[in-house]
């Protein structure tokens, strides 16, 4: 049974300055890059994922290397240059790390974020902290938009995302009474406008409510993919699970 959901903000990418020679200075400075390192919490995260896919989408060599607890391990591992760029949500980017490495005397550069887009293909509004989507960061580079059979594949796992990034639930048949409490609760939060206020004080950014059908439809669409797409999917995790052995 579904309570509510919502969609947060985007995922986002970010390097040490110090990849290229002479400093990353903007983010198309990625493809003059070597001897990357992708730092991540494990192969199935979507947050390393889309880190990953990133690159792949580029045509940029790196190396994953996951196995960190959280992104605050992910972080401390940048700034040891452990490794030398990760994924992370754009909010805790932004409230929690980028006042310490961000900025002109940060170790890291922000690179880019993800835009959402509804079912409509429009862009969902959601704080950007300044950045370029990936898409406009491809076309700076390529001169075109992002194409290609590794794009058409990651443009649906950025469609997953984008469609719901929080769910609450409960379980099949629970007490009708307890079910409606429950999403009137929800809806009462979700437009709040001091919980809204918090949100954007906290994680500069507020959430935006994803009504239950739609997440319904969404959720039961899952059930429907193509089988190739999820062997693909399925195969590229594994990828980054051996990777992990070495």
């Amino acid at each position: 049974e579904i309570i509510g959901a919502m969609v947060g903000a985007p995922v986002m990418a970010y390097a040490r300055k110090d990849l290229v020679p002479g400093g990353l200075k903007k983010s198309e400075d990625i493809i003059r890059a070597k001897g990357i390192k992708i730092g991540g919490r494990r192969a199935s995260s979507p947050l390393d994922m889309f880190a990953r896919g990133s690159l792949d989408t580029l045509g940029v060599k790196y190396t994953y290397v996951p196995g960190y607890k959280g992104g605050s391990r992910v972080a401390a591992g940048v700034r040891r240059n452990e490794v030398n760029m990760a994924g992370n949500g754009l909010d805790s980017w932004i409230a929690r790390f980028s006042p310490s490495m961000g900025g002109a005397a940060g170790v890291a550069k922000p690179l880019w974020y993800f835009k959402f887009r509804d079912a409509n293909g429009n862009a969902i509004k959601s704080v950007t902290g300044g950045l370029p989507s990936f898409e406009d960061v491809y076309r700076r580079i390529h001169g075109k938009p992002p194409s290609g059979p590794f794009w058409e594949k990651f443009k649906f796992l950025i469609s997953l995302r984008s469609a719901v990034t929080h769910l609450y639930m409960g379980p099949p048949g629970m007490n009708k009474q307890a079910l409606a409490d429950l999403r009137t609760g929800f809806d009462k939060m979700i437009k709040d406008p001091a919980a809204m206020a918090k949100q954007k004080k906290v994680l500069h950014n507020v959430y935006v409510p994803v009504s239950r059908a739609g997440a319904a439809k969404a959720f039961k669409s899952i059930s429907k993919v193509d089988p190739a797409m999820v062997k693909f999917w399925k195969d590229y995790v594994k990828k980054g699970s051996r990777r992990k052995k070495k």
